[in-house]
């Protein structure tokens, strides 16, 4: 009995400290950092629909994890009724849009996205854009680290010039050798692209220019590395509001995601859902301050007070 109870306290044991560890291994420095800021934009028919649907019985229970301010693109528009399942090839939809808004037009998106996440510096530069979320579990887990890295980075304030220090793994290309010959045609891997970053963009082009011809290449992220748009948006009262108004001087993350009162696209509730459980994670992290410090110590870095 008693080696028994010993061997549960140490099985206990061991999963304190692996659950311990996965809340600590989050940052990778040891500095102290200041907060995210975080703000969600709802793309909806009208302010009033947008506002409906936090409440609806159905909606409601994607849109659960949002908690940061929220601004709203009232200019939501159908397009043609969606299909039970859309395809896309290197991020251009067959067929064509199901639904767009001002936002997402000047965005120049070609597939639906119901969801997605941009990390700003203070400067309102896009320095980081993915999906929130990613059916591969493995593709999911490195959107993740990613974001949670370029957001930690640009805490950091690194030599005062807010750098992205990280892409995690090399940047690579899928060869193609083309018969008879030997140039050989590079094709970006999908994977690279996931989750984008200013530093990231730099390798993929370096990356293509020593591939030779390209036989795919797949778009960035329009704003990558640029400003934002000081978009005009609507507070949740009715008004007008400037985008720039809302952000101020810090580091943000803004999570933007549909939330329409067409009921054909109930189904994209899910990815709505996930984009924003990820956005919570992130904010929790980083807004909250609960991941815990990692173990090394970043020189040259200038954080704003916390």
């Amino acid at each position: 009995m008693i080696r028994a109870f010993r061997g549960i306290t140490l099985v206990l044991l061991a999963a304190a400290f692996l659950l311990s560890c996965a809340t600590t291994s989050i940052r990778y420095s040891s500095n102290p950092i200041g907060k995210l800021a975080v703000l969600g934009i709802q793309i909806s028919e009208s302010v009033d629909a947008a506002n409906r649907m936090l409440t609806d019985p159905y909606a409601k229970n994607f849109l659960k994890d949002v908690a940061w301010p929220l601004a709203v693109d009232p200019t939501y528009k159908q397009l043609k009724e969606a299909a039970a399942v859309t395809l896309s090839f290197n991020n251009e939809q067959a067929g064509g849009l199901n639904y767009t808004s001002a936002l997402l037009d000047d965005m120049r998106f070609t597939e639906d996205m119901p969801g997605f996440l941009l990390v700003l510096d203070r400067n309102h530069r896009v320095r980081g854009y993915g999906r929130g979320f990613i059916m591969d579990g493995e593709r999911q887990d490195k959107v993740e680290r990613e974001l949670n890295r370029v957001v930690e980075d640009l805490l950091l304030n690194i030599d005062r010039s807010e750098k992205v220090t990280y892409a995690e793994e090399g940047i690579k290309q899928q060869g193609v050798i083309t018969l008879g010959s030997s140039t050989v045609a590079g094709a970006d891997d999908p994977a690279n692209f996931d989750f984008q970053t200013d530093t990231k963009k730099a390798m993929i082009e370096e990356s293509r220019k020593k591939s030779g011809v390209s036989v795919m290449e797949t778009r960035f992220f329009k704003y990558l590395g640029a400003p934002i748009p000081n978009y005009s948006l609507r507070r949740q009262d009715g008004s007008t509001v400037k985008l720039y108004d809302l952000l101020g001087p810090k580091v943000t993350m803004l999570v933007v995601f549909i939330s329409p009162e067409n009921k054909s696209m109930l189904p994209n509730y899910n990815g709505v859902g996930m984009t924003l459980q990820t956005a919570r994670s992130v904010s929790d992290n980083f807004a909250l301050g609960l991941a815990g410090p990692g173990a090394t110590a970043v020189p040259n870095a200038f954080p704003d007070p916390e």
